[in-house]
């Protein structure tokens, strides 16, 4: 509801929490753990669905949905696919919370989050295919990879949104190379891509020794076959936890 006002209000405070790490706050994705989601009704199918991919992370930074897949229709019947469909297609098919999981409304802002996944502080962010988007208006396609996730920093909003490289990986090697990214500013307020360095790696909600670098590459290895969820967590500023689903075969 409140985006465009928290998007300047940001500003600052993301340069120096990434530039020089200032800020206190540490990450732990000790209970991240990318739920089996199954959907909890039957999508629409029709001929004018569109499927795409949803990720969801809660007030705690709880990944609820890691990157599911959602059809999609024109559920405000405004004549176009927009991000507003996505989310409340998502919930429909998905939530299985208490109450309204999701909602949207008319403001001073235009279009405006007003219920994630249960959560009615107002203070939102979303992102198609890890590019910030500044309406829920704003069209989509298939295919298109859609985040939204509620700010856990709701003082200063400092969180900073982060993803890697790949977010699905089947390989028969027992290791995997991933580049860890984050939507910064820079001195112009200019939003940019920047690596995240010294992030740990965490394996299905564990953290491990893997560490990224200066260019935000880490490798990790795996000791045996099998399903693995991986993300993130950081020292000196809160992030949107980053996700990528691998198989060891």
């Amino acid at each position: 509801m409140r985006k465009i006002l928290l998007l300047l209000l940001t500003l600052a405070m993301a340069i120096s929490c990434v530039a020089c790490g200032t800020q206190d706050t540490t990450d732990t994705t000790d209970s991240l753990l990318t739920p089996t989601a199954t959907p909890t009704s039957t999508p629409n199918n029709t001929d004018d669905a569109m499927q795409v991919l949803v990720k969801i992370s809660d007030g705690a930074g709880v990944i609820q949905l890691g990157y599911q897949p959602v059809s999609v229709t024109d559920v405000d019947q405004d004549g176009k696919y927009t991000i507003n469909d996505a989310l409340q297609c998502a919930h429909n098919q998905y939530y299985t919370g208490q109450g309204e999981g999701y909602s949207s409304a008319m403001t001073e802002y235009g279009l405006s989050l007003t219920t994630l996944w249960g959560d009615t502080s107002g203070s939102y962010g979303y992102y198609v295919n890890d590019a910030s988007s500044m309406s829920l208006s704003d069209t989509i396609k298939e295919g298109d990879r859609i985040a939204a996730y509620v700010y856990r920093d709701q003082v200063g909003w400092s969180d900073v949104y982060t993803y890697f490289d790949q977010i699905q990986v089947e390989t028969q090697e027992n290791s995997v190379t991933l580049i860890l990214m984050g939507q910064t500013f820079d001195n112009n307020f200019n939003m940019v891509n920047t690596p995240i360095e010294g992030a740990t790696i965490t394996i299905n909600g564990a953290a491990t020794e893997f560490v990224t670098d200066a260019t935000g590459k880490v490798t990790v290895v795996f000791e045996a076959a099998g399903q693995y969820v991986i993300s993130a967590e950081t020292t000196g500023m809160v992030i949107v936890f980053p996700l990528c689903n691998v198989t060891i075969k």
